[in-house]
């Protein structure tokens, strides 16, 4: 009788956790990009160091979304289904822009926006929140589309929230999103 042998891991298998390290750190590296373009290394050191949790925070869901999304087009592209593979680029790329949009500030001077300098240095901390919670509503959309497409058989370990109603937290987290900017806008006011 022949023992069955357990399916040994391929490189496809570590490739969105390949690209999901190589978000966090793009991110990161992106932020040291342009505070060292406009700043001396110093200063984008100790902004870092002041809110170093924020960012860490912010790149580790930038990352967890990239990851999700290659496993997603992955999965998808085997499946040839291209319709849910252009869903994911869209959310990705929204989320993309709505956490790195505290950078704004970094390069207004140069666009002649030194208003927008106060502004967005004043409310840096929203935008990062901002950012933060674009990244939970696309993770979510990502594991909504992995529940639907029916992406993962067994839902064990990381996967064990597939269990959850993925509609349900995806609005949940969008509501979190409104809240905020509700609130943002409140403030202003």
């Amino acid at each position: 009788m022949r023992k069955l042998r357990k399916k040994e891991k391929g490189i496809r298998d570590y490739k969105p956790l390949f690209f999901g390290i190589l978000g966090f750190f793009f991110l990161l590296g992106l932020y040291f990009f342009i505070m060292i373009l406009f700043n001396p290394f110093s200063i984008a050191l100790g902004q870092f160091y002041s809110m170093w949790y924020w960012f860490i925070l912010l790149a580790a869901g930038f990352g967890f979304q990239i990851g999700l999304f290659a496993f997603v087009r992955q999965e998808l592209h085997s499946r040839q289904n291209i319709a849910a593979m252009a869903a994911c680029g869209g959310v990705s790329t929204t989320t993309m822009v709505a956490c790195c949009l505290h950078h704004v500030s970094d390069v207004a001077p140069l666009l002649g926006l030194s208003a927008a300098i106060v502004f967005f240095a004043q409310y840096q901390v929203f935008f990062i929140i901002i950012g933060i919670l674009s990244n939970l509503v696309g993770a979510t959309m990502m594991l909504k589309i992995v529940q639907k497409e029916n992406l993962v058989k067994k839902k064990r370990g990381f996967w064990s929230i597939l269990k959850l109603d993925m509609d349900k937290t995806f609005f949940i987290a969008l509501l979190f999103v409104v809240v905020a900017l509700v609130s943002f806008i409140i403030s202003l006011g």
